[in-house]
């Protein structure tokens, strides 16, 4: 059933945010929802943190701002030559991994429709969920690595 299998994706999403970002989830503005909704992505999919780590935030940090299929394509065949069971993925599975990720990113307003890359204005709160949570999840998101320092350094002040 379609239904029990969407509930089962969104439940073992949501299941690994804290309950902090989780109150912040249903609180939160439309950015912290939609950063938070990656972030559980993120956390859920190992291949897509992963994606999200060192081509969508490194790209930004190169002020390389558009991301497109080609880039992908690139990082599933790196990972393929590490993980063998990403070299088992018949290529019709690939590109509709390649097409659902865009899909989120667009949704979660990391990128736009023609890829060009959207910095992350993360909230105080959420910044701060973040961080208690683990600071490693900021390089999820394209943000600076000084904006990063920066409040890791005024959050350990405290």
């Amino acid at each position: 059933n379609a239904s029990k299998r969407i509930y089962r994706e969104i439940s073992s999403r949501l299941r690994l945010l804290t309950a902090d970002e989780l109150t912040l989830l249903c609180a939160g503005s439309r950015h912290d929802q939609l950063y938070l909704l990656w972030l559980a992505v993120c956390k859920r999919y190992r291949f897509i943190r992963l994606f999200a780590e060192q081509v969508l935030r490194e790209k930004f940090l190169r002020l390389d701002m558009v991301i497109t299929y080609a880039d992908y394509d690139r990082f599933f065949y790196q990972m393929a030559d590490v993980y063998p069971e990403v070299d088992g993925v018949a290529q019709r599975t690939q590109m509709k991994q390649r097409q659902v990720i865009f899909k989120m990113m667009r949704e979660a307003d990391l990128i736009t429709d023609k890829g060009l890359i959207l910095p992350a204005i993360l909230s105080p709160a959420l910044i701060e969920r973040i961080h208690h949570d683990n600071p490693e999840y900021f390089a999820i998101y394209p943000v600076a690595e000084a904006d990063v320092q920066i409040y890791n350094t005024q959050h350990e002040s405290r």
